[in-house]
């Protein structure tokens, strides 16, 4: 029954660290190697356990089971040398190949241990419980492997030791004392004295477990070794103290006969509560006085910052907090900045220090864990050097709209102790009202010290503001009635001239060269007007005075209509137009003819003009989906950039990759005939190479 609980303890102990290794950072190397190293822990102590309570009973299974303790002892040597070699970072790089072939090797062996008789070729039960294993073959090779593993990772653990500070150093020091006390008893229990015919603490072997087991939680939740749930923690110290009761009540039991079953009871009760109680005072506590404490004077901190108005009482309280009741060797607060005028406030100018932490944006910075943390070693050492200079251990930047502009700084505490997880994480609470005060009394200094200078120039630049926006909009009116009455002078004698010039057209019929002469005059008068007329219409949508009357009317009657028309203007050029529709017949649409015309014939002319009058190809397609329509114009034409896709339906824009003649009006017309109808218009590249005109409208 002892050994029993005693498995139980240790498997369920190792299954909780393996779990919250792999739990807190998965993608560590170093988690996942101590993840394997305790189930490969688990397995070992299973083996020993199941070999020892079958060994009479049944030789075969007895066998096997000792079999499979042989090999996970390898497994465990073999992560417990991965663990070290990328804990806390990689050590000395090692080639991919030679990682894997190591790992390849390893597990050969293992599986040779497990299943052939090349390791342990037979046991003898002699004076049970104690065991003789009959050796095979590859048994020094085992021994070898076992040991040169054990070597490594003390190698490995003893020169990060070196290299390492503060909190780490600490926690490679408490595993790496443990893990090699482990590893050494073990090594010599199980292999090592076997060799020479001495069996002793077999069947105990499990006590090495535990030692290896003490070695990573101590660490683990002291010195921060994984991020772990506070109820996590305080759940498992209690269970391990109850079971810790148990487990010596039963050892009175098994190592001292009972001579009185009351009196024995007392006496192994006492015993066991006063070693639990020990053991509470050695163990560290998960939420110690000095932590409740700290949490009690940061809330009331919390509520004197909110009435503070000046630096002084600022400071005084924090120094009253972390001074005076936490006792922190010193706490300082500073200001950033290279041209504060105040003289109350101490400032940290802008140097190499301050631009890594407003680049970098931390939270927080230990000065026990610098060394680890992924950053280059320069950068490393300039944030090291200026918090020494600060005799700062722990430095909180603080910022406000993302920009770095002040220094929270804690000296060591009373014990020259590491800050725990708790109390890192009760300061990061704390962060964000510290620097709300702080903003908050630079504000208030600032405005006494400035108000009147700040008033008269916003005065002063308010009137500035003023005169140039009334200027401004003058221009602006001045300019707009200065186009719009020339834009409708100009229609006026255009339209003269060309009904003149049509009626001079057909007394002159007779005479070909002259009237061909007229057309031409003709058609660059039309192009006037048109340019007129455009001209006229950009100025109306830009003062909002457009006449805009939509009505319920048959979209693809009215499309229909126009295509015939445009099929009309096409005779005696060989460009081919074609009109498709895909949407019904009966398909009603609120919008304004007239304007929905002029923006298909402005999509339509513009097509015209840039296809080759050859082989040109224009087509009208009509589209609908459940909420939309969409009015398609394509051609094969040059197409158009993706540079002046973005520009070319804003005003006076051309399509630059053609010798494009205008004013570049047509396009902003179309969109803001577009934008009255509440729809989108864009432009993209079509099939044939030219370019797809796309207008969606709202059903």
């Amino acid at each position: 029954m002892y050994e029993l609980i005693l498995n139980i303890f240790t498997v369920f102990a190792f299954i909780l660290i393996g779990v919250l290794s792999l739990w807190s950072d998965h993608r560590s190397k170093a988690n996942r190697s101590l993840f394997f190293m305790c189930f490969a822990g688990i397995f070992w102590m299973i083996g020993i356990f199941l070999g020892f309570r079958f060994a009479a009973e049944s030789h075969s299974f007895a066998l096997f089971s000792f079999r499979l303790s042989w090999g996970m002892g390898l497994l465990i040597a073999y992560y417990m040398f991965q663990f070290f070699y990328f804990f806390p970072c990689e050590s000395l790089p090692l080639s991919l190949l030679k990682k894997k072939s190591l790992l390849v090797f390893i597990l050969i062996l293992s599986i040779l241990s497990v299943f052939t008789p090349f390791i342990s070729e037979e046991i003898i039960v002699g004076g049970y419980p104690f065991v003789v294993d009959v050796f095979g073959v590859l048994y020094p090779l085992y021994v070898l492997s076992l040991i040169s593993l054990f070597i490594l990772a003390a190698i490995f653990g003893i020169l990060k030791l070196r290299k390492s500070i503060g909190i780490d150093r600490k926690k490679i020091s408490f595993s790496l004392m443990g893990s090699m006390f482990a590893a050494i008893m073990a090594v010599t229990i199980n292999a090592i004295l076997p060799i020479f015919g001495i069996f002793i603490l077999q069947r105990e072997s499990v006590l090495i477990a535990i030692v290896l087991f003490l070695a990573f939680f101590y660490p683990m939740q002291k010195y921060r070794f994984f991020d772990l749930s506070l109820f996590v923690l305080k759940a498992f110290r209690y269970f391990l103290f109850v079971l810790v009761f148990i487990l010596l009540v039963y050892g009175f039991y098994f190592i001292i006969p009972p001579f009185n079953s009351f009196l024995f009871g007392v006496l192994s009760a006492s015993f066991a509560t006063v070693f639990v109680y020990f053991l509470n005072k050695i163990l560290p506590e998960f939420t110690s006085r000095d932590f409740r404490e700290m949490k009690m004077v940061l809330c009331r901190l919390k509520i004197k910052m909110n009435s503070v108005d000046s630096y002084n009482k600022l400071y005084s309280l924090l120094e009253d907090a972390f001074v005076l009741s936490l006792y922190n060797k010193s706490v300082q607060l500073l200001l950033v900045s290279d041209s504060w005028k105040g003289k109350s406030i101490p400032i940290y100018p802008s140097d190499e220090f301050i631009h890594l932490l407003n680049d970098s944006s931390k939270d927080i910075l230990i000065l026990d864990e610098l060394d680890f943390q992924r950053i280059s070693k320069p950068k490393m050492t300039i944030l090291s050097t200026a918090m020494r200079n600060l005799n700062s251990h722990l430095c909180l930047p603080l910022f406000s709209e993302g920009k770095l502009f002040g220094l929270f700084l804690l000296g060591s505490n009373s014990n020259n102790e590491s800050y725990t997880t708790d109390q890192v994480d009760e300061i990061l609470k704390f962060k964000q009202n510290i620097e709300v005060a702080f903003m908050n009394v630079l504000l208030k200094q600032n405005i006494h010290e400035a108000n009147d200078l700040l008033r008269s120039i916003v005065v002063d630049k308010t009137r500035q503001l003023s005169d140039k926006v009334q200027q401004i909009e003058r221009l602006v009116k001045q300019q707009s009635d200065f186009i719009a009455v020339t834009a409708h002078e100009f229609r006026t004698p255009l339209s003269i001239a060309i009904f003149q010039l049509s009626d001079t057209l057909d007394r002159c019929q007779n005479d070909p060269e002259i009237t061909r002469e007229m057309k031409i005059v003709e058609k660059s008068l039309d192009n006037l007007k048109i340019l007129t007329q455009r001209l006229f219409d950009v100025q109306q949508y830009d003062l909002d005075k457009v006449d805009f009357n939509p009505n319920n009317e048959n979209l693809l009657e009215f499309v229909n209509d126009i295509s015939r028309n445009f099929t009309l203007s096409l005779s005696g050029n060989d460009i081919d137009f074609r009109f498709e529709s895909k949407i019904q017949n009966g398909l009603v649409l609120n919008f304004d003819k007239s304007q929905i015309r002029q923006l298909l014939l402005n999509l339509l002319g513009n097509a015209r003009k840039f296809v080759s009058e050859s082989n040109g190809k224009i087509s009208l397609l009509l589209t609908e989906d459940d909420l939309t329509v969409c009015i398609r114009v394509i051609d094969n034409a040059c197409g158009i950039s993706d540079a002046d896709k973005n520009r070319i339906f804003d005003k006076f824009q051309t399509n630059s990759d053609q010798n494009s003649v205008g004013m570049g009006l047509g396009l902003y017309i179309c969109k803001k005939i577009v934008e009255l109808h509440d729809g989108e218009i864009w432009v993209e590249d079509s099939k044939d190479g030219g370019s797809e005109f796309c207008v969606q409208l709202r059903k």
